[in-house]
């Protein structure tokens, strides 16, 4: 595409003169002879470079300029000064005023040209980057639009496995919550990097869900479970592992639902792993998980008090519980006045 250069000149003769040099440079030419005519011209043709007098009649060339630079419209055609003005002072008031360069007359032929084509390029490569970065920020944005669109979608997998505990259940559910925000209060204290948190807290969401599999007079059974009784319970980490693993954003968190109730010391289940084999957000999940059980009231017990679940953990840590997690989770809890600003739904 032939670019197109507006010459802004009011002497005839030098008119015509850079007018033949430039169509001669394959240039598209078209002509002001003043600077009224020169921003009329500009808006009804909008060139690709100004190249701009003086000392014009009427509006002078600064303010020509000025004009083209103020207006976000136009300010990127790069406009060249040419004149026999060849004091700093104006040289001085160009660059004030925006001017992209400034050339002195009598002038070279081969450096205007040289000087025209330069500004064109550049004014090329300053679109294309723009371009570029228009480019980046809508591929930003549609990323950013999926990202939030698999959230929410996975936000409404874990509500709707949710509600099928709470159909089951209304305890389960508020259990599961409850923990959840223990763990995240805990882990957060613990350094753990966002997708740590975000597997945590989705596995203590779901941590029971394998309970929808136990008879209903087993979870609200009053007295002490039988041992068949007992195993039933026991299965429901595998089961909850198992409802989950087709969803394949929650796979990863399978390891932790799994061994949630696994022992540091060997003696949990179901695996009966220990120490550091026991993926470290299922030690954290045992412990806020264990704490909530505590404080709850269930149809076989009375709760507990806080200070008490708090001290009762505290007794266990090294063989049922990580020593490291309960120093952390008990300074966590005893750092709140209430149970609210660490799991607001626990009272």
């Amino acid at each position: 595409m032939t670019e197109r250069i507006l010459v802004v000149e009011d002497h005839a003769g030098t008119l015509d003169l850079l007018t033949k040099l430039l169509q001669k440079e394959g240039f598209d030419v078209i002509r002001a002879a003043n600077g009224e005519d020169a921003l009329l011209t500009l808006k009804n043709e909008l060139p690709d470079l100004v190249l701009l007098d003086i000392v014009l009649t009427g509006m002078d060339g600064f303010d020509v300029c000025r004009t083209i630079k103020g207006d976000p419209v136009y300010r990127n055609i790069p406009v060249i000064m040419c004149t026999a003005k060849d004091t700093l002072p104006d040289r001085l008031k160009g660059a004030e005023f925006g001017a992209d360069d400034y050339i002195t007359k009598p002038f070279n032929n081969c450096d205007l040209v040289s000087r025209i084509r330069l500004h064109l390029r550049l004014r090329s490569m300053d679109e294309q980057l723009l371009m570029t970065v228009h480019q980046l920020q809508l591929t930003r944005k549609a990323r950013q639009e999926q990202a939030e669109a698999l959230e929410r979608g996975q936000k409404d997998t874990i509500n709707a496995l949710m509600a099928a505990v709470e159909a089951k259940d209304p305890c389960i559910s508020k259990h599961a919550r409850n923990v959840a925000e223990i763990c995240r209060a805990v882990a957060v204290r613990m350094g753990f990097d966002k997708r740590s948190l975000t597997n945590l807290n989705y596995a203590s969401l779901l941590h029971d869900i394998g309970k929808i599999g136990v008879p209903t007079e087993v979870l609200a059974k009053e007295n002490r479970l039988e041992k068949e009784e007992l195993e039933i319970i026991r299965r429901h980490p595998e089961i909850s592992a198992e409802i989950i693993r087709p969803i394949s954003f929650l796979r990863r968190v399978i390891p932790i639902i799994r061994h949630h109730h696994e022992n540091v010391d060997g003696s949990g289940y179901p695996d009966g792993l220990k120490g550091d084999g026991i993926p470290l957000e299922a030690r954290v999940l045992a412990v806020a998980d264990a704490y909530d059980a505590m404080t709850s009231d269930r149809p076989y017990r009375e709760a507990v008090s806080r200070e008490r679940a708090i001290t009762l953990i505290a007794e266990r840590a090294g063989t049922q519980f990580d020593a490291d997690i309960v120093n952390i989770f008990a300074e966590v809890m005893r750092e709140n006045a209430t149970a609210e600003e660490v799991a607001p739904s626990m009272s």
